[in-house]
């Protein structure tokens, strides 16, 4: 019986004496010297009172020097509340640069296409001598195709007073994609369709030769969208050329943009709808084209471009716009467009459309360019097209 009481004794002590040892261990109440990365809650409290200094608006930063949590020494520590966390802090806050990149395309998946961006026309935009569907349907039926068995221009068997434009025995499509490189998921899903596309890539996109020389890659044509100055109250995109800006300074910021290429054979217009409207300052952009043999594609934003005007003032190459695809991300939407894109291609022996690296975008056009061969439509780069559009008439 004794010795059952003295057992007994011993293993309360014996457990009491392990439970404040391994209480003393997780919560020391003295200063420990700190081992690795342990922390004292001394350093802790001292970590709280540091001064906050300056930082990006949204972020308050902290620089400790001593260890913080698993933050190496020195390092400038962050701290955000998370309804306050958006992709625009994502990205000055994350390194390295791409990971800032897939945080932003991830926040910014269906707003993309509103970024530095006018309010697109949603009609097909058709010169003066460029057949009305009406017309064509009137002359020639629902499925007029102008090469159709055609080999050559004369056998076509017209006596045009102006000679039609011949691309070949099938009508031709260009499709450029717009705002190329600002958002490198939606760039890649572009850049994944091989096929000879035009991306025509911003000038202050991230990680430009990188994305260029992998469109390249895909068999895509590469083109400048040169920002310039629209109508609406749009934030102005940067490197955007303005109705404010004298000639000269125009021209030397072109030429800054034209830099950071190599290998281009033209430009077009992003946004634009107020500065394509000035011919001084448009006369200014095509005095650069010439000099470095560079076509001008007019996107069209608005119908009162002089774009064509200035074009064949200064001796450069000219194309413009047929249709926007992609006003609505909307798929069926987008086929529609395409369609739209068809009908004028065999009307007018070529067409060109231009969309932007949008989701529906992208499923739409996987669908659509295995097709078109079956279609009897050839999808060319966009300098083929001006190659024949550029012949004086």
């Amino acid at each position: 019986m004794l010795c059952r009481t003295l057992l007994g004794i011993f293993l309360a002590f014996s457990f009491t004496w392990f439970f404040f040892e391994t209480i003393e261990n997780v919560h020391p109440e003295s200063t420990p010297e700190s081992v690795g990365t342990k922390i004292e809650i001394s350093r802790m409290e001292d970590a709280e009172k540091t001064e906050i200094r300056s930082c990006p608006e949204g972020l308050s930063c902290i620089d400790t020097s001593t260890p913080f949590l698993s933050q190496p020494e020195n390092e400038e520590v962050f701290i955000i509340n998370s309804e306050d966390f958006n992709s625009d802090l994502a990205v000055r806050m994350l390194n390295p640069e791409e990971d800032a990149a897939t945080i932003n395309d991830i926040a910014e998946m269906d707003k993309i296409e509103e970024t530095y961006e006018e309010e697109l026309p949603s009609e097909a935009y058709l010169d003066e001598e460029e057949m009305s569907d009406a017309e064509a349907i009137r002359q020639y039926g629902k499925d007029y195709h102008i090469y159709h068995g055609h080999r050559s221009i004369r056998e076509m068997g017209v006596l045009p007073s102006k000679r039609p434009l011949y691309f070949g025995p099938q009508p031709v499509v260009a499709v450029v994609i717009d705002d190329m490189g600002i958002s490198p998921k939606r760039t890649a899903d572009i850049i994944s369709l091989k096929a000879p596309l035009t991306s025509s890539f911003l000038t202050y996109a991230r990680k430009l030769p990188e994305q260029v020389a992998a469109a390249r890659s895909a068999g895509h044509e590469i083109m400048i969208h040169v920002p310039m100055q629209a109508k609406s109250n749009k934030d102005a995109a940067p490197d955007v050329l303005t109705t404010k800006m004298p000639p000269e300074e125009i021209r030397q910021r072109l030429e800054t943009m034209l830099s950071k290429f190599d290998g281009v054979k033209g430009i077009n217009n992003h946004m634009g709808s107020l500065f394509t409207e000035d011919s001084e300052r448009l006369g200014a952009v095509m005095e650069v084209l010439k000099e470095h043999g560079l076509f001008f594609l007019d996107s069209k934003t608005s119908p009162r471009s002089v774009g064509r005007v200035e074009a064949g003032k200064h001796g450069v190459v000219y194309a413009h716009r047929h249709v926007f695809l992609d006003n609505e991300n909307n798929v069926d939407y987008i086929n529609g467009q395409l369609r739209l894109t068809e009908r004028i291609a065999r009307k007018n022996g070529y067409a060109v459309a231009i969309g932007h690296p949008k989701s529906g975008t992208f499923q739409a056009l996987a669908a659509w360019l295995p097709e078109l061969e079956k279609k009897g439509i050839k999808l060319v780069p966009m300098s083929k097209i001006v190659e024949v559009t550029g012949i004086p008439q």
